[in-house]
């Protein structure tokens, strides 16, 4: 098992309905948070299987830059944290997204 972290892109939707959605079809409570480097954003923990998802706007607006500056074109990030997982399970996740209706995601990078 090893520490793994996915990245997705979501376009054409704002970030408190792109949560919504993600809550809905990953029955997992998005918990919303405001920070004064992040802004608004999204969290939800599954302390147990040590995973985190986190939604946020990619343009940091503390800052005035980009999050993922290679990826400008994704308005929104999500970033899946898997500790001590396994590649299986960051594919299932991964599919799992994809199959979202009406949530325009791509999956964008995976270290």
């Amino acid at each position: 098992m090893t520490s793994i972290f996915g990245l997705y892109g979501i376009t054409s939707i704002d970030i408190n309905a792109a949560a919504r959605i993600l809550q809905d079809a990953l029955n997992m409570p998005f918990e919303s948070y405001e920070s004064s480097f992040w802004g608004g954003y999204y969290v939800t923990r599954d302390e147990q299987r040590g995973e985190t998802i986190s939604l946020k706007e990619n343009f940091n607006q503390a800052e005035q830059e980009w999050n993922w500056p290679a990826f400008e074109q994704y308005p929104l990030t999500l970033e899946v944290s898997l500790r001590d997982s396994t590649v299986e399970r960051s594919q299932e996740i991964e599919a799992q997204l994809m199959q979202i209706p009406n949530l325009p995601i791509t999956f964008l990078q995976r270290s």
